[in-house]
């Protein structure tokens, strides 16, 4: 019998990649934002996320993204956000890539306006299974190349790609 020797951390960075790859439709992924500032930005992207049939009501998700919002702001710096909001009108967890070229003020930790948006809309319900997403791309962004990359992206394949490679390193 053959035996291979299989690279582990490898097999664990794919599978980590693919858990991620569930949350993430094309339809929802966006390389052209533009808004003036924190709520308008999280409006479109909640119409967005309604228009591509992954909520029933986008003024809703909004609501629940809004919510947390004011409880503290989800721009963590290194002009990203992790927005998130958990809503009966999602009926699975989805994970929404925004790219703002021109920035946003998003009113961020540390004041720099936000061009990277990682939106989760969550079920009720689905809290473990958005704690564990939201850590494996807070992985992905805390890669500074990485997030430089996807911060100037395109197109929705290149966004895709760029997640790719992080498993192929």
């Amino acid at each position: 019998m053959l035996q291979k020797n299989i690279d582990v951390t490898y097999l664990l960075r794919k599978d980590v990649f693919c858990k991620i790859m569930k949350y993430i439709d094309e339809k929802i992924i966006k390389v052209d934002l533009e808004a003036s500032n924190k709520e308008e930005i999280l409006r479109r992207i909640c119409q967005y996320v309604e228009e591509a049939g992954f909520s029933s009501s986008g003024e809703e998700l909004f609501k629940a993204v809004w919510s947390r919002e004011e409880e503290m702001t989800t721009g963590l710096g290194r002009n990203t956000a992790f927005p998130h909001g958990k809503s009966g009108t999602v009926d699975s967890v989805k994970l929404f890539i925004g790219v703002v070229p021109q920035g946003v003020d998003y009113e961020a930790i540390d004041d720099e306006p936000v061009n990277l948006i990682f939106l989760s809309a969550v079920p009720i319900g689905a809290d473990d299974e958005y704690r564990t997403l939201l850590g494996k791309v807070n992985s992905i962004v805390r890669q500074d190349d990485k997030r430089k990359r996807l911060i100037s992206s395109k197109d929705k394949s290149e966004i895709i790609r760029i997640m790719r490679e992080v498993i192929d390193e």
